[in-house]
C-alpha cells in the first residue's frame, strides 16, 4: 500500500543524503565496496537502465539478465584496476575481489537457488567470469607474496 510506498521514498531520501554526505566530505577517497553495491541496488528502482534487482515472480530469463548485469558491473570496476602498479590499485583491486566473493555467495546463490535445475546453465558464463577473476586475484597475491 501507500505507506510500504512512503517507507521505500523514505529509506531512498535517506540514501541519497548519504551519498551526498560521502562526496561532499571525502572527495578524494574512495567508497567501500559494499556501500558501492548496495546505493546502486537501493537506486538500480529509479532508473530505467543499469542493474536492478529482481521482482518478486520474475521470470528466469529476467533472473539471469538482472544477475549477469549486477555481475558484470563488478567485473568492470575490478579488470579496470589491471595493470596493477600502485598499492591503491593493489587495494582496490583487492577490495572488488571480496566483493566479488561475497556477490558468489549471495546474490548469485540465491539467484541459482530460483531457478529451475535445467535452467542453471544459464549462469554457467557469469559463474565462469567471476571464477577466473578470483583466480587472477589469487595469481596476484601469490606473486607479489613470492617477491617479498
Amino acid at each position: 500500500g501507500s505507506s510500504g510506498i512512503n517507507a521505500e521514498y523514505g529509506r531512498m531520501e535517506r540514501t541519497k543524503e548519504d551519498i551526498k554526505q560521502l562526496t561532499l566530505g571525502n572527495m578524494h577517497r574512495c567508497i567501500s565496496p559494499e556501500v558501492a553495491h548496495s546505493t546502486m541496488l537501493a537506486l538500480s528502482n529509479q532508473s530505467t537502465s543499469g542493474p536492478k534487482l529482481p521482482k518478486p515472480g520474475s521470470n528466469v530469463h529476467e533472473l539471469v539478465r538482472i544477475t549477469y548485469l549486477n555481475a558484470s558491473q563488478i567485473l568492470r570496476h575490478f579488470w579496470q584496476c589491471f595493470p596493477v602498479t600502485t598499492s591503491a590499485q593493489e587495494e582496490k583491486m583487492a577490495r572488488f575481489a571480496d566483493s566479488i566473493g561475497k556477490f558468489k555467495a549471495t546474490t548469485l546463490q540465491e539467484t541459482l537457488n530460483k531457478l529451475p535445475p535445467k535452467e542453471i546453465r544459464l549462469l554457467k558464463h557469469t559463474i565462469d567470469q567471476l571464477d577466473l577473476a578470483l583466480n587472477k586475484f589469487e595469481q596476484v597475491k601469490q606473486a607479489k607474496n613470492g617477491r617479498r
